[in-house]
């Protein structure tokens, strides 16, 4: 009665926290608070949201940019006419407007400026101080280098695949970290399962030693079938303590990613039963992963990296204009009605031309660029293939898994079968105590081998996952 009484305390207090939930705490409940509160899911979150509003920035090149400035100077330096200029000079300028760049390579820059002069102690000079206004326009456009835009497309293209690039590559960590979560939920419910199971046993092998130890009692059985029973009971108590310990482990990590520090589960999980393993589902045909559309627009960037250097190869041949329609008076205020005058107009054009002279160092750089494309698509076209053959390989070992599953559970029914009948034919004394343990522990590992095949089920679905959209997202 005494060791009684102390199994059941060691039942208690080893399995209570694995059946003392009531409500059912379902995998996708599981993955939304993943999603919600793992740290590394969070933060590739705010990496998404982040790429998602700095796609303009690649644009930011050929977007008008307004402008202004304010200058002053005074100026007391000798002069060779300081009769007409001065002995002391005050001179301020404000100019403001917009310029910009377009996609073919064209700047254009149209401003109003604003010139005040002060000249102190001149001799005979009547107007000391006055007032220079002017609307300008300037445009240049390049002839060789970035001709037709290419060197600011290129510009524009590596930073857009830049943002992309790290946009898919945080797509692809969330679905990773979900699918491993995921894996964790699966994970955790075959240790409960197992928990399950090795507890049966135990109860079992304490009504056995109890009635082994009743019929020694009774001079019915020999002293080698209370050995043996007593020797099957510390098995089973061994059995169970290690899956208890393996539950443990499993809490653990199941709470580590939905961010909490607890040995402790305070729901009650769903069950490796038909409907999970029957009713899945998964995509059918594999869509582009995440780390492959990264590595896509990769390739793009080492595309636009060498346009860019081909582009610093060529000479810079530009040429220039400027159109300023100029007005100069003591009064401010009459300026606007004079800026459309051409009178005082200026014009300006000229020609520039500037070149590298480190050509060598540029064309080894060129080559290098040409390196890395060649490099960016060896590992696109690798990544591609281990991307089909890992589909191909989940596939045939889910098809595999999904035959082993019918098959492990006839054998669970035969084991189960055969171990009742002779558990049956020991009551009658037709069979020996030996005999009933051994095919209870054939019984046991058919148990178990039909749980582990339905927790590999699903956690490969779990890995398909990431072929497709994870449970929970919506394509972005």
């Amino acid at each position: 009665m005494h060791s009684k009484l102390r199994l059941f305390f060691i039942l208690i207090g080893l399995s209570s926290c694995v059946f003392s939930q009531n409500r059912v705490f379902l995998v996708t409940d599981y993955l939304n608070q993943v999603k919600l509160y793992n740290t590394g899911i969070r933060s590739s979150q705010h990496s998404q949201t982040s790429s998602q509003l700095r796609l303009k920035e690649a644009h930011f090149s050929t977007t008008p940019v307004a402008f202004s400035s304010i200058k002053i100077l005074s100026d007391k330096k000798e002069t060779l006419q300081s009769f007409f200029m001065g002995e002391d000079s005050f001179f301020a300028n404000t100019s403001f407007g917009i310029s910009t760049t377009t996609d073919f390579g064209l700047k254009a820059k149209l401003y109003y400026a604003v010139d005040y002069t002060h000249l102190q102690n001149t001799g005979s000079v009547p107007v000391t101080s006055y007032f220079d206004t002017s609307p300008v326009l300037e445009i240049s456009q390049s002839l060789l280098r970035n001709w037709g835009g290419e060197e600011t497309k290129a510009e524009q293209s590596i930073l857009e695949t830049q943002i992309h690039a790290q946009f898919h590559i945080d797509a692809f960590a969330i679905k990773k970290q979900l699918s491993e979560a995921e894996g964790k939920y699966w994970d955790l419910v075959l240790a409960i399962e197992k928990v399950k199971v090795q507890q049966e046993a135990l109860e079992r092998a304490v009504k056995i030693k109890d009635w082994s130890t009743q019929r020694q009692t009774l001079h019915l059985a020999d002293a080698s079938e209370g050995l043996q029973s007593n020797a099957n009971f510390t098995l089973r108590r061994l059995e169970f303590q290690s899956s208890v310990d393996d539950y443990k482990a499993s809490v653990r990590a199941f709470n580590k990613a939905r961010g909490l520090r607890s040995d402790h589960l305070d729901e009650t999980l769903d069950t490796l039963n038909e409907t999970n393993v029957d009713h899945i589902s998964y995509p059918k045909k594999p869509e582009k992963r995440e780390d492959l559309v990264a590595l896509e627009y990769a390739l793009k960037m080492s595309e636009s990296n060498a346009v860019l250097n081909k582009e610093k190869l060529k000479g810079s041949l530009e040429i220039f204009g400027s159109l300023s329609l100029n007005h100069k008076g003591t009064d401010l205020s009459q300026a606007p009605a004079y800026a459309a005058s051409f009178d005082h107009r200026s014009i300006g054009f000229g020609i520039q031309y500037t070149m590298l002279l480190d050509s060598d160092g540029l064309r080894d750089a060129q080559k290098g660029v040409e390196e890395k494309y060649l490099s960016e698509s060896l590992r696109y076209q690798n990544t591609l293939f281990e991307q089909e053959q890992e589909w191909v390989d989940l596939i045939q070992k889910l098809e595999a898994a999904e035959k082993q599953l019918e098959i492990s559970t006839a054998i669970e029914s035969a084991q189960k079968e055969k171990w009742l009948y002779e558990q049956d034919r020991h009551r009658k004394g037709r069979s020996t105590l030996y005999q009933v343990l051994l095919f209870e522990q054939d019984y046991i590992v058919s148990q178990f081998t039909k749980i582990k095949i339905k927790a590999d089920i699903l956690n490969m679905v779990a890995k398909l996952n990431l072929y497709g959209t994870y449970k929970g997202e919506s394509n972005q």
